[in-house]
């Protein structure tokens, strides 16, 4: 999730056409491609750890006089860019949570829920925090169209929910039985989430 929003806050958000691209998110989003299974050479940490440094620079660079980073364009046609990769990541969260069989045909362990869970509440958490953002970035939008307020608002909500999921031990249980399944639980947040997101692209779109 924080590789594919520095993606597109590089790629759209901060460049219009012929445009240059801002040296520092350029840096940082090449740093938070690496390899996160990389034990050296370099390790994930050191790239990730440099990746949030040049993001401060890049906000520093918004402070300088003059100023040596780029605004954000404030133009929905590349906001709608963003809200479209946070569905598709919110679609593979939704195939995870509810995959009985992995890609090879084997079937999900009850030792495995828990990776599935994490990595889909890792997005969750993630697009919180960075809608909290947008949110308060995009504030003109949202004078224009005050229903873009509301659904950014409604989308936080199940966001947050589903990022501060804590169950004691991830279980899987059966639609009628008596324990939990959290997979599930996790998904309704997910998927409203991901509907307001849909609402938030057709206004942005209109």
């Amino acid at each position: 999730a924080v590789r594919e929003t520095s993606r597109v806050f590089k790629d759209d958000l901060t460049k219009i056409s012929s445009n240059e691209y801002d040296p520092n998110l350029v840096i940082a989003d090449t740093d938070f491609r690496n390899d996160a299974e990389r034990w050296i050479l370099p390790s994930p940490e050191s790239k990730y750890s440099d990746g949030v440094k040049h993001l401060r620079l890049y906000v520093a660079g918004l402070h300088a006089n003059p100023q040596t980073s780029r605004e954000l364009n404030q133009r929905n046609v590349e906001l709608i860019k963003l809200f479209q990769v946070w569905s598709d990541l919110l679609g593979d969260a939704h195939a995870m949570l509810y995959m009985a069989k992995k890609p090879d045909g084997t079937p999900v362990r009850a030792w495995e829920d828990d990776d599935y869970f994490y990595h889909a509440q890792g997005y969750a958490h993630v697009m919180y925090y960075m809608l909290i953002a947008v949110k308060r970035e995009y504030h003109q939008t949202q004078t224009v169209k005050p229903v873009i307020e509301q659904l950014m608002d409604e989308t936080l909500a199940p966001l947050q929910r589903a990022a501060t999921m804590k169950p004691l031990i991830v279980l899987d249980g059966s639609e009628t039985g008596i324990f939990a399944n959290h997979r599930h639980n996790l998904d309704a947040y997910i998927s409203e989430a991901r509907q307001k997101m849909y609402s938030i692209r057709e206004e942005l779109e209109r």
